[in-house]
């Protein structure tokens, strides 16, 4: 039997009770568990502001993954090891590779952050991408920070929710 307290309940005492390090773990739990996962007792813990907090920001992170699914990041071409020619089987494996990649992001149980993406993309086998061409664009993707920007997607719904209950208060009683 599992005796950890439930992230909601944590949130709500540590509010009550002034627990800080419980408060943004708690609100980290609950915008990143599956959806499965948050179950009716969430709602029993949590005002209707926070809640609408909380998966207002899982939709965001959801929305980001989603775009990024959809549309594969340019490959920027090594001019040395890359001739014209070969240009279209480098950027169509890039592509086959981004796109396989980027479901783990859209898993609905235990989906891929940012970070554990970026680290499947580097060790994934994208054979007709040229190793110059790769070093670049992985360069460009993580300068972009388009596949840690979750993450702050999910600091910012941290932050709002902290500010919710700092002054509003979680507004529901634990019995």
């Amino acid at each position: 039997m599992n005796h950890k307290p439930r992230p909601s309940l944590k949130l709500n005492l540590s509010v009550r009770f002034h627990v800080e390090e419980w408060l943004s773990s708690s609100i980290t739990n609950l915008i990143t568990c599956d959806a499965a996962d948050f179950i009716a007792e969430d709602y029993h813990y949590l005002s209707p502001e926070v809640i609408q907090l909380i998966w207002q920001t899982r939709s965001q992170v959801q929305r980001h993954r989603q775009a990024l699914a959809c549309q594969s990041y340019r490959v920027r071409h090594d001019t040395i090891q890359c001739p014209t020619y070969s240009h279209l089987a480098c950027e169509s494996s890039w592509d086959t590779a981004w796109k396989a990649v980027m479901l783990f992001t859209l898993r609905p149980t235990n989906p891929d952050n940012g970070q554990r993406t970026l680290e499947r993309l580097r060790s994934v086998s994208i054979p007709a991408t040229k190793p110059g061409c790769r070093s670049n664009t992985m360069l460009d993707v993580q300068a972009d920070g388009c596949l840690t920007r979750d993450e702050f997607i999910i600091a910012e719904g941290i932050s709002a929710v902290i500010q919710a209950v700092r002054s509003n208060g979680i507004t529901v009683p634990v019995e």
